[in-house]
C-alpha cells in the first residue's frame, strides 16, 4: 500500500472576501501510516504562536480533522498547524469535549514547515503508533475508509479567511462539524 491523493481546499466560507490563497493537501499512506503535505500560496504570513496547544488558528493556519473509525467511533482528531510548526491537536466527538495530546505524542507527528517567497508548506506524519494511542482497533489497509475535512484559515491575518475542502454549510464560523467530513478510501 503506497498511495497519494490530492485535495484542493477551495470552498471559501463566511466573510472571507476577495482574499483566496490557493491551498492543496497531499495525503499519502503506506504500511506505516499517513504523510500529510499542505501547500499554500498565502503570503504576508501571521506566525505569532510558537508553542503547542496555543490558538494557532489566529495565525496563518492549515488544519486536518479526521475520524479514523467512522460509523463506530464518533471522535475525531484535529491537527491545526501554523508556519512555526506549532501544533494544536486534540480528540473528541465535538468542539467541546476534547482531550489534548501531550507533547510526546505531538512529537510523533514529526511536523515541520517551510516558508517561501510565494507561500508556505507543512509536512507531518500520522504514524500507526499515534493512531493506536486512541484507536487501538484501527486497521490500516487498502480499502479502509476514514472521514475527514481539510481547512485553511487565518483568523487574525492581514486578510482573514476561512476555507475548506468539503463545504461547511453553517451560518457561523465552525470547523468542528463532523457532519461535513467526507469519506476518503485508502
Amino acid at each position: 500500500m503506497n498511495n497519494k491523493q490530492t485535495f484542493e481546499i477551495s470552498n471559501y466560507l463566511w466573510e472571507t472576501g476577495d482574499y483566496k490563497p490557493k491551498t492543496t493537501v497531499e495525503l499519502s499512506y503506506d504500511e506505516n501510516g499517513y504523510k500529510v503535505h499542505f501547500i499554500s500560496n498565502e503570503t504576508n504570513l501571521r506566525r505569532v504562536e510558537t508553542e503547542h496547544h496555543t490558538p494557532v488558528c489566529l495565525d496563518s493556519c492549515v488544519e486536518m480533522f479526521v475520524q479514523f473509525l467512522p460509523g463506530t467511533d464518533d471522535r475525531y482528531i484535529n491537527f491545526e498547524i501554523n508556519p512555526n510548526a506549532a501544533v494544536h491537536c486534540a480528540i473528541g466527538p465535538d468542539r467541546y469535549e476534547r482531550k489534548f495530546y501531550d507533547t510526546s505524542a505531538i512529537e510523533m507527528l514529526n511536523c515541520h514547515t517551510a516558508v517561501h517567497d510565494d507561500g508556505w508548506e507543512v509536512f507531518f506524519e500520522i504514524p500507526l503508533s499515534f493512531i493506536h494511542l486512541r484507536y487501538p482497533e484501527y486497521v490500516h489497509k487498502s480499502g479502509t475508509t476514514i472521514r475527514a475535512n481539510f481547512y485553511k484559515c487565518g483568523n487574525k491575518t492581514v486578510h482573514p479567511h476561512w476555507c475548506s475542502w468539503n463545504k461547511v454549510d453553517t451560518p457561523n464560523r465552525d470547523f468542528h462539524r463532523p457532519e461535513y467530513f467526507k469519506e476518503i478510501v485508502l
